[in-house]
């Protein structure tokens, strides 16, 4: 998410990311002036999760149950990238969001 726009205002102006899987939920939204939300199937998450973080299932499924539906989250993005994209895909997409939201 970028700094808020009083740093921009004093030209401080940077992009700063923040990865915050429970943003919404931890309340930092204040935090930040644009979110955005990838966007992924429970079954992805839960497979990704059993496979790089080594969770067993039914704790992949309690983290996923700790953080607002994905509906929910889109209605608060500001941007929103599909998750099931091949990486490649992903990364040209990432690439083009950072592009549009330098200053």
């Amino acid at each position: 998410a970028a700094e808020s726009g009083r740093n921009r205002k004093r030209g401080a102006a940077r992009l700063v990311v923040l990865e915050a899987a429970l943003l919404v939920e931890a309340g930092w939204t204040d935090l930040v002036d644009d979110i955005l939300v990838v966007a992924v199937e429970p079954e992805t998450q839960i497979a990704r999760l059993t496979a790089e973080r080594k969770l067993p299932p039914e704790a992949a499924q309690a983290r996923i149950n700790a953080q607002l539906p994905l509906k929910r989250r889109a209605k608060l993005a500001d941007f929103i990238l599909s998750g099931e994209e091949p990486l490649s895909l992903t990364r040209e997409r990432v690439l083009a969001l950072w592009q549009h939201l330098l200053p």
